[in-house]
């Protein structure tokens, strides 16, 4: 349901939250790898991010990328900077003509099921996870 995109960012603000010094900025080469992500796929990924207000990043000999200090982030931020932020209000079928008043055949089963998976990233945040979360459930390297 979600994209391979939004499922890479999700992985790297998870390692990105759980790493020990969350000041530091930490280079793309290793959240690349710590995702299995290639690098210039991650590096799209986690500058769509910073543009959405999500990571900050700095260039240099101790650049790359960080969650802002005191930031609070739900999945629904990842989901919405990675696929826009009507990407969840889709026709299931794809089709164009979906709506209430004109509903495609699965219409109203997935109303149900969108309105559940809304609700859980909306109230889900990145930081509920690092603790539950090891690198192996993640396949983190």
């Amino acid at each position: 349901m979600l994209s391979k995109a939004t499922e890479y960012a999700i992985k790297a603000m998870i390692f990105l939250a759980t790493k020990e010094d969350r000041s530091a900025y930490v280079r793309i080469h290793e959240i690349a790898e710590a995702i299995d992500s290639p690098k210039p796929y991650t590096s799209k990924i986690l500058n769509r991010l910073r543009r959405n207000g999500i990571l900050e990043s700095t260039i240099g000999a101790k650049g790359g990328f960080r969650i802002p200090a005191r930031s609070r982030i739900s999945l629904i931020q990842i989901v919405e900077a990675q696929e826009g932020p009507d990407s969840l209000d889709r026709c299931l079928l794809g089709l164009k003509s979906c709506s209430s008043s004109r509903p495609c055949p699965i219409h109203d089963q997935y109303k149900e099921v969108k309105e559940n998976l809304l609700g859980i990233l909306h109230r889900s945040f990145i930081d509920d996870y690092t603790s539950d979360l090891n690198e192996k459930q993640l396949n983190l390297k």
